[in-house]
């Protein structure tokens, strides 16, 4: 695309709906964003660990990291059980984390996400 102008140069199977990777790691940040302390300390639980499954991760059972770092790791590494502690430390646990993300998708018009 010509940024000067808008005008599209190339595009190619512009007309095939792909899914976007990690929607949900992107809707966990923006949740969190938007009311929870970046500075505030979240520890990684075995109940993280089962709620992706048991999936290999990196980061190590009670371990400590700033809320902001979490995220960090969330995003950029796509790391499940960064977004899983994300969502278990969120006021009010995981269902109210959960209803939230809905809300939030609802207020930006996703409705097929």
């Amino acid at each position: 695309m010509d940024l000067k102008t808008g005008k599209t140069l190339l595009n190619k199977n512009n007309d095939i709906v792909m899914p976007l990777a990690s929607i949900t790691k992107l809707m966990t940040a923006m949740v969190v964003l938007d009311e929870q302390s970046l500075k505030e300390k979240i520890r990684f639980s075995k109940e993280d660990k089962q709620n992706i499954n048991n999936y290999y991760s990196r980061i190590r059972i009670d371990s400590e990291l700033s809320r902001g770092d979490v995220m960090r790791i969330a995003l950029m590494s796509s790391e499940n059980l960064a977004a899983a502690a994300l969502g278990r430390n969120y006021s009010g646990g995981m269902k109210a984390f959960v209803k939230a993300m809905n809300k939030k998708a609802r207020s930006l018009g996703m409705k097929h996400s």
